[in-house]
């Protein structure tokens, strides 16, 4: 604070610093106008108050104070408090500014409020010295109801930007006036606001939990997964081979019913996607499935011989030269395909065809494979 005290006399008087060993002194500056070139006035002890003598009578000095550490490291300097000296006629101002109105409050961001009040002016009394008007002090408090206020900014103007605040948490304020003097005018009043809620971009997490990878189904089939949000799940939507499987689902448990005969039968993949509320999205890893009876069909040509074919043989198997260990299927002559059914789906089969001749059998094809 700046008080006058005479018209050639101001004095000061702040609050203690703090440092991680000791403050040991201060040092004192001023300006002859707010935008000016700050001047040492004086470098002190650990005290609070100093006096600055020698003025003109009406004359308007800017001071501001830093703290200093045994180690000689100077700190940041206080903001910038205004005092002006008596006049020869007039005795010091002691009267406060009038209470500034509101305030009102705007919600900005989930991290920001604008804080704004009507103006205060500085009273002219008979006898004193009108100071006038140095700003304000805004001050804020957190949680509904909250009684315990700490000043946050000493602005100039009539608004404040509060910046740097918590998503989703009320936050209340008041404003008082200061002049020059260092005269504090009454509170405003108290507005409270809570900040909005942190955009969510957070995408849901969702894993197919039926049927499981590889199987093999036939008929009716429920698939299903199981699906989490940070903040919720909207829904869930199932796909055969991209294409939608039915409506989303849109509460748990996330399952879908349909039929194997909606498909045809062999390879095709399953997966669901989740959609939270606010719109973000995420797709399981798929999931292979089979359906319907793996039929694999074997051809071949009429080999070139005078020998009459009594029949043909088909070997199979799933290891290679299936003509060994490998399943027998006859087929007759004149027949150069043949179906190979219920097989398993996944696995790889190898094929060789032999012609049974009446002298006897002869050597196998070439080998043939297929992965269905």
């Amino acid at each position: 604070a700046v008080t006058a005290v005479s018209t050639s006399q101001l004095n000061l008087a702040w609050s203690a610093a703090t440092d991680n060993v000791a403050v040991t002194g201060y040092r004192v500056y001023y300006r002859t106008t707010s935008t000016g070139a700050d001047v040492l006035l004086s470098t002190l002890g650990n005290v609070l108050s100093a006096s600055n003598t020698g003025l003109a009578p009406d004359e308007k000095r800017w001071y501001s104070v830093s703290a200093l550490d045994a180690a000689g490291n100077e700190g940041a300097k206080s903001l910038l408090l205004s005092g002006r000296t008596l006049t020869t006629t007039s005795a010091a101002d002691t009267t406060a500014p009038t209470a500034p109105s509101g305030p009102t409050l705007a919600v900005i961001s989930p991290t920001q409020i604008n804080v704004s009040w009507g103006a205060s002016s500085d009273p002219t009394i008979a006898g004193q010295t009108t100071s006038g008007l140095s700003g304000y002090r805004v001050e804020r408090c957190a949680g509904t109801g909250c009684t315990f206020f700490a000043e946050v900014t000493q602005p100039s103007s009539t608004s404040y930007n509060n910046t740097a605040l918590t998503a989703a948490s009320t936050y209340r304020y008041r404003v008082r006036a200061t002049d020059v003097a260092g005269n504090l005018s009454a509170y405003s009043g108290i507005a409270s606001a809570t900040t909005t809620s942190a955009a969510d971009t957070t995408a849901p997490t969702v894993a197919m939990t039926s049927p499981v990878n590889g199987a093999v189904i036939n008929g009716a089939v429920t698939s299903c997964a199981g699906a989490s949000d940070n903040v919720g799940v909207a829904g869930v939507q199932f796909k055969r081979d991209g294409v939608n499987l039915g409506a989303e689902v849109t509460a748990s448990p996330y399952c879908v019913t349909w039929n194997t005969s909606q498909t045809s039968p062999g390879p095709h993949t399953l997966t669901a996607t989740a959609r939270d509320l606010a719109g973000n999205t995420a797709t399981s890893a798929s999931v292979a499935i089979y359906t319907g009876v793996r039929t694999d069909t074997l051809a071949w040509t009429v080999p070139n011989t005078t020998l009459g074919i009594i029949e043909y043989r088909v070997y199979y198997g799933t290891a290679t030269n299936p003509f060994v260990g490998g399943t027998q299927l006859p087929v007759p002559t004149g027949t150069t395909t043949v179906p190979v059914s219920s097989l398993n789906w996944g696995t790889r089969y190898y094929y060789v065809v032999t012609a049974v001749y009446t002298p006897g059998e002869s050597v196998p094809s070439n080998e043939a494979s297929a992965l269905k």
